[in-house]
């Protein structure tokens, strides 16, 4: 399988490769400006475990997540519909003080290597899939 790395323009990392060469990355950049975006779809789709296992791996440098998740075979999901572990990642980002940002990306209807999809009415699923899990804990948001 090919491991990809992509760097945004804010210097954040989309961790679609092993959760340890994310860890060897961070600790070998050492800057405070190169931040880790926690992707669980592209986790589960490279074989990795999202929840615990890159959670906690990549927490220090944790400052952004895609809202999105992937079943076993890795076909993307709504959060809470695959395997991700949504509601155990969410209860334990508010436990830490997670205060970045949770970014919608759910890739419903059409999702490939560099692109993805929802159109209105799948991202509104997406968009209350993720609402609910967080009335659900009586986490507020805006």
């Amino acid at each position: 399988m090919s491991k990809t790395l992509k760097i945004r323009r804010s210097f954040s990392l989309f961790t679609t490769t092993s959760i340890a060469r994310c860890v060897d990355l961070f600790q070998s950049c050492d800057d405070k400006a190169f931040r880790s975006i926690l992707d669980p779809a592209n986790y589960i789709q490279c074989g990795q475990t999202p929840y615990p296992n890159a959670y906690e791996a990549t927490r220090p440098w944790l400052n952004y997540v895609h809202v999105k998740d992937a079943d076993a075979e890795g076909k993307v999901t709504p959060a809470g519909e695959g395997v991700a572990c949504w509601p155990e990642l969410l209860q334990r980002l508010r436990a830490d003080g997670y205060d970045g940002f949770l970014s919608l990306e759910p890739h419903l209807a059409n999702a490939s290597r560099y692109k993805g999809f929802s159109g209105p009415d799948l991202f509104r699923r997406a968009s209350q899939a993720l609402q609910s899990m967080l009335q659900a804990m009586d986490w507020l948001y805006a």
